[in-house]
């Protein structure tokens, strides 16, 4: 086909002409990032001009070859009984970390309903071995925040050789805070996550009914929300924290946003465990997201989110508190984690390890954002997307993208309510590239852990309870919690999704194709519903064809 499905040898010269186009190093470095979404099952025929074959898409794994085209309806027939339908399509994406590049879309193997981290992390390794045997260097690789896609880098990255680097506080008492690089065939990365991601559900853990967060002789709830949210100068809007998207970014922005962390500071005796949250992991995101800050306060920032998390573990544990309830959920944390690693990294690596290709680290392309841009640039082209118009709408695609980060775009608009994914990566205002290019030395990353224990030995002091305090305190003996009360089950909902998801809306080709199928399944039918069924087909069939005209 035109474009190759799943990861090729055919794959990689895109790659090579990506960065040819943008006369870029080889050995400069890449963000590699992946992520699925929705397809519309179906098999289509293909038509690849070039080497004068047909082929039937829509089917998991390898196109199916036709051999002659007078025998397509026939071998669609026979796979519609014996194949299994591609659901979803994963998609990998390329980035220039720079500012005016597009992301290239790199890879797009259809997938089934449910798929296990091992396979894919096999067409992980795959690629980014397929890229670096061709003298490209990827110091980056991750997704989004949900716990297969975290998989599947655990396992593309004890595929590498582990690399640590260490950062030493200047008091010889405190330990080293280890950062772990991946050498896979000497090409050093680290494993991300989606930053946007990580604050939605830092958010979304303050919201949960299953838990409270406990922090020194304060408690974060969702009922602070409520009564900040419903008074009539709150930054927050009602659908923010009511009935409120989980994948909306502008209300995340908002729930962290300097104004909303004024409006908790005005009774601290109330919200001050709040205040401290907000500022934790507002702080967190932005060490990621910031055009403006140094690499020497990001690297401060995220150390202190370690020592924060850390301290806290403590203090819930000597005090005789479950995690699984007074502390961020299991997901929250591990993406946490990820996080502060990846950012350190990320510059350690584009300080001692670039060699000849120096380049501004901007945190902020390394994410899965692009790919969530190419999701919504498909479906702007196709909403019922199936594997044929993916493979067809792909070089439109690059068109759109292309667009989008060179036209000069009106300032993103954060009041928008329940208005999902907002895209802000190719944003390039105030960069200062000069400030982005100086990286803090071994002794700098160690005076921002002084730095950063400092600040949060504040933090844990305004809640009441020194470090100093926790550490020394004796691990108390307690019973295990009870189990969750089976009168309240539903709340205690997984923050990061992995439970069985709700089912998606279905669109009108999905609805009418289920009548199809609902209809032609049946033993016998009358002459006249045997005719209705006739029109449906046909009526599907306009529908498909209707939408392959406009691509």
């Amino acid at each position: 086909p035109r474009f190759p499905i799943g990861v090729k040898d055919e794959t990689f010269p895109y790659a090579q002409q990506y960065c040819d186009d943008y006369k870029y190093a080889r050995g400069a470095p890449l963000s590699l990032s992946v992520d699925d979404t929705k397809l519309f099952p179906a098999l289509r025929p293909l038509d690849d001009g070039v080497n004068q074959k047909w082929f039937i898409v829509g089917t998991t794994g390898e196109h199916f070859e036709v051999l002659k085209p007078q025998g397509m309806h026939e071998a669609i027939d026979k796979l519609e009984s014996t194949a299994e339908l591609a659901t979803k399509l994963r998609l990998w994406v390329l980035q220039i970390p720079l500012p005016g590049v597009p992301p290239l879309v790199l890879a797009i193997p259809p997938l089934p309903a449910k798929v296990k981290g091992p396979q894919l992390a096999d067409w992980q390794i795959q690629l980014m071995e397929g890229l670096i045997s061709r003298g490209f260097r990827i110091t980056s690789s991750g997704g989004d925040g949900a716990s297969v896609e975290r998989d599947c880098q655990r396992r593309t990255a004890s595929a590498s050789k582990l690399k640590e680097f260490r950062i030493k506080h200047p008091d010889p008492g405190y330990p080293d805070i280890v950062v772990q690089l991946w050498d896979l065939d000497g090409n050093l990365w680290v494993v991300i996550q989606d930053a946007k991601h990580g604050r939605k559900t830092f958010q979304h853990n303050v919201f949960s009914g299953a838990r409270a967060l406990i922090l020194g002789n304060f408690v974060v709830f969702y009922r602070l929300i409520h009564t900040l949210g419903t008074k009539p100068n709150s930054p927050l809007y009602r659908r923010d924290f009511i009935n409120s998207d989980r994948m909306d970014d502008p209300s995340a922005l908002r729930f962290f946003s300097a104004d909303f962390l004024a409006q908790a500071s005005e009774e601290p005796e109330e919200n001050l465990g709040l205040v401290v949250y907000l500022l934790v992991f507002g702080d967190f995101i932005d060490a990621w997201q910031s055009r403006t800050l140094s690499h020497h306060e990001r690297a401060k920032i995220v150390i202190r989110t370690h020592l924060f998390l850390d301290t806290w573990r403590k203090f819930l544990a000597k005090s005789g508190y479950s995690e699984a309830r007074y502390f961020i959920s299991k997901e929250a944390f591990d993406i946490a984690q990820i996080l502060i690693n990846g950012l350190l990294g990320l510059i350690v690596i584009h300080h001692d390890h670039l060699g000849d290709n120096p380049c501004p680290l901007l945190p902020w392309f390394n994410a899965s954002e692009p790919n969530e841009h190419c999701f919504s640039g498909l479906q702007d082209i196709s909403p019922d997307m199936t594997m044929q118009q993916a493979i067809l709408g792909v070089p439109k695609l690059r068109d759109k993208l292309t667009s989008a980060v060179r036209i000069q775009k009106k300032q993103t608009d954060y009041k928008k309510q329940a208005s999902g994914y907002c895209h802000t990566y190719y944003s390039s205002e105030n960069i200062d590239y000069a400030l982005l290019s100086t990286y803090p030395s071994d002794v700098e990353l160690s005076a921002a852990y002084e730095g950063a224990t400092q600040e949060n030995d504040a933090l844990w002091a305004m809640l009441g309870v020194h470090p100093d305090r926790i550490n020394g305190a004796t691990l108390p003996g307690v019973l295990p919690p009870p189990p969750p009360d089976p009168a309240f089950e539903h709340l205690y909902q997984r923050e990061d999704g992995d439970g069985e998801p709700e089912a998606p809306e279905r669109s009108d080709a999905e609805e009418l194709q289920q009548m199809i199928d609902n209809v032609g399944s049946m033993a016998t039918l009358s002459h006249a519903a045997d005719e209705q069924l006739d029109a449906c087909v046909m009526a599907s069939v306009a529908l498909s064809m209707d939408e392959l005209a406009k691509m």
